[in-house]
């Protein structure tokens, strides 16, 4: 079985570029590297600290600080729409947890040229999907003081990331890739598929999940479909992330353990949804789908993660 040798980090290769020489102190003649992280480290760790705080009061009170703090001008009367509302604000913040934590480890172990695109990607999607609706107040009820500056933020990040794939040496080296890391990136290209459209025709999403109680008017389905549009958003990006992390390294143990917590959530997630499927009108053949998937994924990657530990040997 594949075994995962111990992480390693060293200040000189931070971000998987490669070591500058090695400089002489004149005072005590010892030698250290020159190289500094790429800015790409810099702008992943700093956007994910700041996305994944600005998350968690929505966590805590999903409808009053997700839903009502963002979008205040065009909220529903509709206690049923309400309570999808609230539902898919704590999915969306903890999606952003999500995300932001499997940045924060790929930027610290293993930061590599197409894993900065991917998450390049991610920004100029948010960018180019959420600045048309963020302008469209009488659809979407946007408060611009809440999110134009974050949208400001992630154009500053994106420019870093831009900066830093042309001008900086980020390595990439594909590994060969085991038996494991295959199932693994079968996992990660099914959700891929299974989400990707849904950033493109969201509205078709509302119809889908919510067939038993649709919006009684335009703002609703809109509101539905734009946190609909961004779970899906989340759920290619963080697939994607994982897919090229996996072909650019070996060492992918605690890639694959810091997602474990997260895996047994979104199930739980999914039973609820479930359990509320006749009083809110979630379709509930879609959430046996994706309850059974869970726990498939969640209990391979959990073998998996056991097994690059050297557990089972």
């Amino acid at each position: 079985m594949f075994k995962c040798e111990p992480l390693r980090s060293s200040p000189a290769v931070i971000g998987n570029v490669r070591d500058a020489p090695a400089s002489v102190d004149s005072k005590t003649g010892s030698s250290s590297s020159a190289m500094a992280a790429p800015v790409a480290y810099y702008a992943l760790l700093t956007s994910s600290a700041v996305f994944a705080l600005t998350a968690v009061p929505q966590l805590i009170k999903p409808w009053t600080w997700g839903v009502a703090m963002y979008l205040p001008l065009k909220l529903t009367d509709d206690a049923v729409t309400k309570k999808q509302m609230t539902t898919l604000s704590w999915m969306f913040a903890m999606c952003v947890e999500f995300l932001c934590t499997v940045i924060v480890i790929g930027a610290v172990t293993n930061l590599t040229f197409p894993f900065v695109a991917v998450a390049l990607a991610f920004f100029t999607i948010q960018i180019v999907t959420f600045i048309p609706k963020a302008m469209d107040v009488d659809t979407y009820g946007f408060d611009q003081k809440m999110i134009m500056p974050q949208i400001g933020m992630m154009v500053i990040f994106a420019g870093c990331l831009m900066y830093s794939l042309i001008e900086e040496n980020l390595t990439t080296e594909y590994v060969a890739l085991t038996l494991q890391a295959k199932i693994l990136i079968g996992f990660n290209g099914f959700l891929i598929f299974a989400n990707f459209m849904g950033i493109f025709v969201p509205e078709m999403l509302v119809d889908a999940y919510a067939p038993g109680y649709p919006p009684k008017d335009r703002y609703a389905k809109a509101q539905l479909a734009l946190f609909l549009q961004g779970l899906s958003i989340f759920n290619t990006i963080v697939p994607s992330l994982g897919i090229v992390y996996l072909l650019t390294s070996t060492d992918y143990g605690l890639f694959l353990a810091i997602s474990l917590p997260f895996y047994f959530v979104f199930t739980a997630i999914f039973i609820y949804f479930l359990s509320t499927a006749v009083e809110l009108g979630w379709e509930p053949r879609a959430m046996y789908f994706w309850i059974a998937y869970n726990n498939i994924a969640t209990g391979a990657t959990l073998m998996l993660t056991l097994d690059a530990y050297g557990l089972f040997e």
